[in-house]
C-alpha cells in the first residue's frame, strides 16, 4: 500500500461508532474506486446501514434496504482480480 494515501483516494465515513478512514486503491481497482467516489459524491452512502460486520475482518454496506440484497442504480462492476493486494490494514 502506498505510504501516504493521496487525499483524493481517502474516504472518511462518520458512523455512530466513530470515524472510519478508508484508503482507496486505484492502482488495484480503478473502476471500483471511481464508482465509490461517484456514489459518495451523490450521497448514496449517507445514512446507509452496515448490514454485515465481521470483527477484525470486514464491514459491508451498500444496500439501501440494509439487508444486503440491494445496491445502487448502477450495474455491478464485477470482482477485482484475485491477485489484487493482500495486505491488511485491520489492527
Amino acid at each position: 500500500m502506498p505510504a501516504t494515501p493521496h487525499a483524493e483516494n481517502t474516504l472518511i465515513m462518520q458512523t455512530t461508532k466513530g470515524k472510519v478512514v478508508i484508503a482507496l486503491r486505484p492502482d488495484l481497482a480503478p473502476k471500483h474506486v471511481e464508482r465509490i467516489k461517484m456514489l459518495a459524491r451523490e450521497g448514496f452512502y449517507d445514512g446507509i446501514v452496515f448490514h454485515r460486520v465481521i470483527d477484525g475482518f470486514m464491514a459491508q454496506c451498500g444496500c439501501p434496504q440494509g439487508t444486503g440484497t440491494g445496491g445502487s442504480k448502477y450495474s455491478n462492476l464485477g470482482a477485482c482480480p484475485s491477485n489484487a493486494g493482500r495486505e491488511s490494514a485491520v489492527e
